[in-house]
């Protein structure tokens, strides 16, 4: 892998690498850091922050001590200077919004780019492309005096009204929301007013409000569906090395490089070397229970016969909590929820953006449960837009889009327990879907299904 990474950095030519997390985080990472190094030319290392302290405190200085490199490396968010040729680290949001969103580049054009955690680079191309007007902006405008601040709370308590009727934490505006934005902005000038005036008119921006219901306020946001014209750009000004996670099923990427934008490019895919089964437990499915005392049950007696930490995973927040008290009736303080608590044999329920992002890497439960499989919420603007485009399209929505999204982050979030040999306890109904629930399981392979008493 370091030489195919050496070759794309000294030559120019991008590149596509599939690892798997089991290889060994460190052992992918030197992959691409000792060409960075070692080549004359300066590189840009796209990393998220939290990669960027393990690089900077543990892998890069135990390189230039092993090697005896002397090439200059800095962790910053602007380029050093014209002559400057050593390895720069840089988050990838502050990268992505240098080289989309202006005009003036804030990196010098076509020094290579490395990005890990090139699963993620969708994501952070729509943020980085993405507008925000926050409460405080409009209680700003409201300040301004008459006619502006009547209009202003006129839209707010509208939208307010509608956005907090439901119980999502994201929702789409309605055209009449729409509308009386629209009508709003035509008289405000700046930022970020302009900005949200042409992306109302952007039939590929989707406009959509974070509601903050604890304060009762909302963040308006838009963010483009399609993230290919603006990165399509970006790949001739740049040759770049994306390194990442369960990409795609297929070595050659072709979902992964279409929702991208990337034309052909050398791609690669490096299976795991741990060989290790990973211990799968799909338990029959009790129709007699409603879904909540079934799966409570369940993973009481998981919990009574760990050793170790057990993590939960259920995107619904409501039933998160709701298990989560029945469990405390019977745990206690071991049980926590979207927080790590110290203790052996703690119980922690959080979805799946808690378990992919915030968990520490050191922390490995002995038992996995998967409440819910990470299918794309259908209630998010986002998966719901694009759903609805597919449908027009006459595409197959879930095949080409929902199923691909869940597999991949699947895959990657079965690395650390397989590594530990841990257990995955899958009693999520859809793993016996008859159409695609063979499909989910095979995404976990190597894997070994194991049978667990149930007596406690």
């Amino acid at each position: 892998m370091a030489r195919l990474v050496a070759r794309a950095l000294a030559t120019g030519r991008s590149a596509l690498i599939q690892v798997s997390g089991v290889q060994g985080i460190d052992a992918y990472r030197l992959s691409y850091l000792f060409p960075a190094l070692s080549l004359p030319q300066p590189v840009i290392l796209c990393v998220p922050p939290i990669i960027q302290k393990e690089l900077l405190n543990i892998d890069l200085p135990g390189l230039q001590g092993l090697a005896g490199f002397s090439k200059p490396i800095l962790a910053g968010n602007t380029w050093p200077g014209p002559d400057w040729a050593g390895v720069l680290l840089v988050d990838p949001l502050i990268f992505l919004k240098g080289q989309l969103r202006d005009d003036a580049k804030h990196f010098p054009l076509h020094i290579p780019v490395v990005f890990d955690q090139a699963h993620d680079l969708e994501a952070w191309s729509r943020k980085a492309l993405a507008f925000r007007i926050e409460p405080g902006e409009w209680q700003h405008l409201r300040e301004q005096g008459e006619p502006l601040a009547s209009n202003v709370l006129e839209f707010t308590i509208a939208a307010t009204q509608y956005l907090f009727v439901g119980k999502s934490a994201e929702q789409r505006l309605d055209l009449t929301l729409e509308s009386q934005l629209k009508q709003l902005l035509a008289s405000l000038e700046g930022a970020p007013w302009n900005d949200f005036k042409r992306c109302l008119e952007d039939p590929n921006y989707l406009v959509s409000a974070l509601i903050h219901r604890h304060h009762g306020q909302f963040t308006l946001v838009a963010a483009p569906m399609d993230v290919r014209p603006h990165l399509q750009k970006l790949w001739s000004e740049h040759p770049v090395v994306l390194i990442g996670e369960a990409l795609d099923p297929q070595k050659s990427a072709p979902t992964y490089r279409h929702r991208l934008g990337l034309e052909e490019l050398t791609c690669l895919q490096f299976p795991s070397d741990c060989q290790d089964e990973l211990q799968v437990w799909i338990p029959p499915r009790n129709r007699e229970l409603p879904f909540y005392e079934w799966g409570t049950q369940l993973i009481e007696i998981l919990a009574l016969q760990a050793q170790g930490p057990v993590v939960i995973l259920l995107q619904d927040y409501s039933l998160r909590k709701r298990i989560g008290a029945a469990l405390a009736a019977q745990f206690g303080s071991r049980v926590s929820l979207d927080k790590i608590q110290g203790t052996q044999r703690s119980i922690t329920l959080c979805d799946w953006s808690f378990w992919e992002k915030d968990l520490p890497v050191s922390f490995t439960p002995e038992i996995l449960v998967m409440l819910s499989l990470p299918f794309p919420d259908l209630q998010v603007p986002l998966v719901a837009a694009k759903v609805e485009q597919m449908k027009q399209a006459r595409k197959d929505w879930f095949r080409s889009y929902l199923l691909p999204e869940a597999l991949g982050r699947l895959t990657r979030g079965v690395g650390r327990i397989r590594e530990s040999k841990g257990l995955v306890a899958v009693l999520d109904p859809r793993i016996h879907n008859p159409n695609y629930g063979y499909t989910i399981l095979e995404s976990l392979a190597p894997y070994r299904r194991t049978t667990r008493s149930l007596k406690s």
